[in-house]
């Protein structure tokens, strides 16, 4: 067995806040697309311990992993998990061996353009082997779960314009009342000038 360590990173043009809000909703998948041409669903179960419900079981196809929550930091913005192995029916939908795998992603604020910075690294074992391969499968499932983030926020983006009222719909607001003519305004004739621009019946 060797080392591996898979890494992959972009930049979401989103702000931090709402790639984060997605992030961190450690029972949901709405953002991930499919994994190995599967949806994913996952459920939350508790392990047992003081904190409920960290461990999620994670179905894609026939396949079913385990999942524990390890760090879910709001400060640092930072997401940290392991895939636990032993369960009963859990399965390694991968290639090749995948032991000891631990995961994080982590968000960064880019100031320009109000955007924000991603990073996603695993590391597990594997045989010496699959290692390229492996690295490979992985950073490629981070760069489908970059594109999903992203679709999935212009999605909700999409949603959001589509409920405002659009101004050109609004009620127009009523035309302002001609003021009644003068006759005597800073020397001009206003009389005349309303009778030059009224409409005149056409003899003809």
């Amino acid at each position: 067995m060797v080392q591996v360590n898979a890494y992959a990173s972009c930049v979401c043009p989103f702000p931090l806040g709402d790639s984060w809000q997605v992030i961190r909703d450690w029972g949901s998948f709405a953002w991930l697309p499919q994994l190995f041409g599967s949806r994913l669903n996952s459920a939350l179960q508790s392990d047992g311990t003081a904190d409920d419900c960290v461990v999620r079981r994670t179905t894609f196809g026939k396949a079913c992993v385990y999942e524990r929550l390890l760090v879910l930091d709001d400060l640092q913005h930072l997401m940290r998990w392991q895939i636990i192995t032993g369960k009963a029916d859990s399965q390694n939908p991968f290639p090749a061996s995948l032991v000891n795998y631990v995961t994080a992603i982590q968000l960064l604020p880019v100031s320009v353009g109000n955007q924000t910075y991603l990073a996603w690294s695993g590391d597990f074992l594997t045989e010496a082997y699959m290692a390229v391969q492996m690295k490979a499968v992985f950073e490629a499932m981070y760069r489908a779960g970059f594109q999903g983030l992203k679709q999935h926020l212009e999605n909700k983006a999409w949603e959001a314009a589509s409920l405002q009222p659009c101004k050109y719909m609004q009620p127009l607001a009523p035309f302002a009342a001609i003021p009644e003519p003068q006759e005597h305004d800073s020397g001009i004739n206003l009389r005349s000038l309303y009778d030059a621009f009224s409409l005149q019946p056409h003899n003809g």
